[in-house]
């Protein structure tokens, strides 16, 4: 046998340049995951200041999203999809003080628009500061603000609850003024969240999606003068010191509109409504049902809503069949949803609901005039138990019971095209229900308050602590209790400028504050806050709002506890409802920070079985 010696060219070559892809893919992971160096920026196009209102074509870095440009506004067209971006080339010193703003409007998804700052590359999130909207679990919006790390992932630093509705359609102006070491968000001028820690310094500037449509315009950068004095608000991951700042409270009443589309959509681009049934689209200012043949024909947006009134004002440009639809439980399905509509060839409105199957089941109707072509505005009020139905503000039907108790809205036509020109929800109060009936103020309940932390002391009535120091002290009662009304006297005119207090409910122990749900007074009473802590007994804040109250006398803070939330109300006067409750059960307590804070007539009364 003869042995044969390899070649360089068939084996060791092939070898080395092996060993050089390894290298190579090994280096491009190392240069991916490491903190990103200043020669990894697009060279630098704008400088402060900068602004741009998108008249004509812009050079952005798009890393993630479609973004197009779209009636001088720029649009990410994706409404699904985390974390889509596109960075503007622009390089700000780390040690120059900033602004930089930007008009968004929710355009469809599940509202999630923001912008980038303090960008330490051009080729992804890495290393760069964000703040968006952001719809929480208990469908509100809130601005959440962090950074992504080294690593990409994101590391919350905080969030507000806004005043707005999720998918509220107008354009909002959200702002961060960038210090030496901290920033500041702002919401429509107004400062939301202030003295954030700043972890990346100077970069680049770029706007963030996330699963949603949103459209950006009217974007401005300069240099920004601190005040002399920062501007404190809630930070919900710190000791809560600070409430939310009144421009962020989240109080409805009825009236409030809560939802509302005036199909102001010539692109038809982002719509918030999902055509189900028929053909549906946009014309001249209006969102029209075009197919002239079919029943059952709708469109619906995925809004729920529980106790409303839903108006929608619409013209029959062929038969006259149109009408709304409410309380869908799924807004892909009429199953088990209530309509309300003309009856095309005859001169009545009918009203009731589709079982389980998709039968109609007839709860009324009425003669009314032909509608013609002219506009007209169906009404329907729907307060959790039963409902209304008016036509151009006459009361057709009241007290009909309702099949399904919430849900969400839709449009509806059956043999006819019909034309709708605009829609508005507005809030109602909801129908009493056992856990939630107004009860009578009974005499103080007799209990003896366990003081865990501070100093505590009970006389003639008045229970007092007194340390001064900032935090939080806690008193349990002993109690536990399930759905009750607890309320108290807590008085703070003898307080240092920033005292606060208030009741913890639902304690996973008598002594210990972990799991409970927390609503004080806050900021020497100026300002009201409520939310939970964790098992490390970490404070999260659900929300806030301001208060103007004298604080020369005492002031009733109540709680109605039910099965899965709460309401709040000041001097009996509600402020909230409905706030998300995570626990079924717990202990009750009081909670006082700094001090002296006094609490007096401390009542608790539970539901008549």
């Amino acid at each position: 046998m003869q042995l044969t010696r390899p070649s360089i060219s068939r084996t060791w070559l092939p070898l080395a340049l092996a060993g050089l892809a390894l290298i190579g893919l090994n280096l491009g992971l190392y240069l991916r995951l490491a903190p990103p160096h200043a020669d990894t920026i697009l060279a630098p196009l704008y400088t402060l200041p900068y602004a741009e209102a998108f008249a004509a074509p812009v050079t952005f870095r798009n890393f993630s999203g479609d973004w197009a440009q779209r009636d001088e506004a720029l649009i990410q067209m994706s409404p699904s999809g985390y974390d889509l971006g596109t960075y503007i080339p622009i390089r700000i010193p780390a040690d120059q003080p900033y602004q930089f703003a930007a008009d968004l409007r929710y355009l469809g998804g599940n509202m999630g628009g923001g912008l980038l700052f303090n960008a330490q590359q051009d080729i992804s999130r890495q290393a760069t500061h964000m703040f968006r909207f952001n719809v929480g679990d208990d469908g509100n919006l809130y601005i959440v603000y962090g950074y992504f790390a080294d690593d990409s992932n994101f590391v919350g630093q905080g969030s507000v609850l806004t005043n707005l509705l999720r998918n509220d359609p107008d354009w909002h102006r959200l702002g961060v003024n960038v210090g030496a070491e901290t920033y500041q968000v702002t919401l429509d001028g107004a400062p939301v969240a202030g003295d954030i820690p700043l972890v990346y310094k100077g970069g680049g500037l770029g706007m963030i999606t996330s699963t949603s449509q949103v459209g950006f315009d009217n974007l401005a950068a300069d240099v920004w003068a601190p005040p002399d004095a920062p501007v404190a608000q809630l930070d919900p991951t710190a000791a809560p010191e600070l409430a939310a700042p009144e421009a962020t409270a989240q109080s409805l009443t009825a009236g409030d509109v809560i939802f509302a589309d005036d199909f102001d959509n010539p692109a038809g681009t982002g719509s918030i409504w999902t055509p189900v049934a028929g053909t549906w689209g946009y014309q001249d200012g209006a969102y029209v049902q075009t197919q002239p043949e079919g029943f059952d024909l709708f469109a619906s947006n995925d809004q729920v809503f529980s106790a409303f009134t839903f108006d929608a004002t619409f013209r029959h440009l062929q038969g006259k069949g149109g009408g709304v639809m409410f309380n869908l439980t799924n807004p892909g399905s009429k199953n088990g949803a209530h309509l309300v509509r003309y009856v095309d060839n005859n001169e009545f409105l009918m009203w009731g609901y589709f079982d389980e199957t998709g039968a109609f089941v007839g709860q009324g109707s009425v003669s009314v005039p032909d509608p013609g072509t002219d506009a007209h505005t169906l009404s329907v009020s729907s307060d959790g138990t039963t409902y209304a139905v008016r036509l151009d503000g006459a009361e057709l039907a009241a007290g009909v019971p309702l099949f399904a108790r919430q849900g969400a809205v839709g449009l509806a036509a059956a043999q006819s095209v019909v034309a709708f020109d605009r829609v508005e929800v507005r809030a109602l109060q909801a129908a009493p229900t056992a856990e939630a009936t107004v009860m009578p103020t009974p005499p103080p309940t007799e209990v003896d308050f366990n003081g865990v932390s501070g100093t505590w002391v009970t006389q003639d009535g008045v229970t007092i602590q007194s340390d001064a120091e900032a935090t939080d002290y806690f008193a349990g009662t002993g109690i536990a209790g399930e759905s009750y009304r607890v309320s108290v006297n807590v008085k703070l005119s003898a307080a240092p400028d920033d005292a606060g207090g208030g009741i913890v409910f639902h304690m996973a122990e008598r002594d210990n504050h972990a799991f409970g749900a927390m609503v004080r007074f806050a900021n020497g009473g100026n300002e009201i806050f409520w939310g939970s802590y964790t098992a490390d007994r970490v404070f999260v804040g659900l929300g806030g709002a301001g208060l103007d109250l004298d604080w020369s006398v005492a002031h009733r803070l109540t709680i109605d506890v039910m099965a899965g939330s709460y309401s709040i109300s000041v001097d009996d006067e509600p402020l909230v409802n409905s706030v998300p409750l995570d626990r079924a059960s717990g202990w009750i307590g009081l909670v006082s920070f700094r001090g002296p804070v006094s609490f007096s007539e401390f009542t608790l009364t539970m539901p008549e079985a």
